[in-house]
């Protein structure tokens, strides 16, 4: 029996620590389809998604926090993403000012807004996120450290069998 698949939980336990506290679950919801191997018609997920310890900046009484996505392959759109942030017991935290969640990509050009207070996309629902994008929470007056931020995706495909429809959390601890 290979050992690899031992090596590979080892490496990711690693980074996983390396990064701080980040907690993924992550599964994709069939079995083979049509459209390839990767469950229910779905392509593969490609390795699994993270996000890296985010980034504050403060000026002026206001706060930003950033995550880099990393290592996501095969990704949804955005419409199938949600965002919150929940304080140590679990209660969802809103942001003061701006409840504004934006996916931004390598050059700087904004893929999504999402607004934390509806849980809605107002813009690039459609757009997918990719390793090397960012997500933006700020600017804020809330200071958010010790509180943890969730990326979800929900289930879906709708009408289009090859469509993914990968469910998963992605949890990270603000420093």
């Amino acid at each position: 029996m290979s050992q690899e698949p031992w090596v590979a939980v080892l490496v990711a336990a690693a980074v996983g620590i390396a990064a701080g506290a980040t907690m993924v679950w992550w599964s994709d919801t069939g079995a083979t389809g049509p459209c390839g191997s990767g469950g229910a018609g779905n392509p593969p997920l490609g390795s699994a998604p993270a996000l890296g310890v985010p980034a504050e900046a403060t000026a002026g009484g206001l706060h930003w926090y950033n995550f880099t996505v990393l290592g996501w392959g095969n990704a949804p759109p955005l419409d199938r993403i949600t965002f919150s942030i929940r304080n140590a017991t679990g209660a969802p935290v809103l942001p003061t000012g701006s409840s504004l969640v934006h996916v931004v990509s390598p050059s700087g050009g904004t893929l999504g807004t999402y607004d934390l207070g509806t849980s809605t996309w107002s813009a690039g629902s459609s757009a997918s996120i990719a390793s090397g994008d960012r997500i933006d929470v700020g600017p804020t007056p809330t200071n958010l450290s010790g509180d943890t931020f969730f990326l979800m995706v929900a289930p879906g495909g709708g009408a289009d069998p090859c469509a993914p429809s990968f469910l998963g959390t992605i949890s990270v601890s603000i420093p």
